[in-house]
């Protein structure tokens, strides 16, 4: 039991390590999940990156309604591009799309139409397929130069347990993923101060951190609630 509670520790170590780099999020920037409004507004001279990397799912096909329009392209590997000698099987998979509005062409068969549909199809790791539908407007400027899709999970988590999110960081701190008293450790800690008069998404929001990071932290200080912590980090979690 002991040998398991180590190894699922070094896992979430190992899973929020990965989440630390892109936790403060640039401007232009919007998380989505597959159950929000996937509406993407698409303006003259800019792309627009829609990346399933945080879902940890692998786009398998796409079908773009109107491409009179919009040209889309992949990262990697995709069926539904119209692209020729292509083996999926064996040429890495595509989990980056790039959208780019170009002047509307006059395509015989295909109506004009004020937006667009994309309909994108992914396979996660266990193998479970899940269907995107994206509406797609022209618009004359595009807030977000990147679209991240995100875990459902993620996006309904509206409570926490803010001392397991506290003992999650004193872990992280010890064994040296979050550095104690640093940019992300501040950041944190200010989440867990705006806890008190904000909805989850809000305080992470307004601290600068990811919802993945907080389940994460959560999830790392539920897995060591039996193990003893420092008194030393406790004068940041005030």
């Amino acid at each position: 039991m002991k040998y398991f509670k180590t190894w699922t520790g070094s896992v979430l170590l190992l899973s929020l390590f990965a989440l630390i780099a892109p936790t403060a999020r640039a401007n232009g920037v919007r998380q989505l999940a597959r159950t929000d409004d996937l509406t993407i507004p698409i303006s003259p001279g800019y792309g627009v990156n829609v990346s399933f990397i945080p879902t940890g799912e692998t786009i398998q096909q796409v079908w773009l309604d109107d491409p009179s329009w919009l040209t889309l392209d992949a990262d990697g590997c995709l069926s539904g591009l119209g692209r020729t000698n292509q083996n999926c099987d064996s040429n890495a998979p595509a989990t980056i799309l790039h959208l780019r509005r170009i002047e509307r062409l006059n395509m015989p068969g295909i109506p004009r139409a004020e937006q667009a549909q994309l309909n994108v199809v992914t396979r996660s790791a266990s193998g479970d397929r899940q269907i995107y539908v994206f509406r797609l407007n022209p618009a004359e400027t595009s807030p977000n130069h990147t679209i991240e899709i995100v875990p459902t999970i993620v996006r309904e988590l509206q409570t926490v347990d803010a001392l397991a999110v506290r003992r999650g960081r004193s872990s992280a701190i010890q064994q040296g993923q979050i550095e104690s008293g640093g940019a992300l450790d501040q950041r944190i800690t200010r989440f867990l101060s705006l806890l008190a008069s904000q909805p989850t998404p809000t305080a992470a929001q307004s601290a600068g951190i990811s919802l993945e990071l907080v389940a994460r932290l959560e999830q790392l200080g539920q897995s060591n609630a039996s193990q003893p912590h420092p008194k030393a980090t406790s004068t940041y979690l005030r």
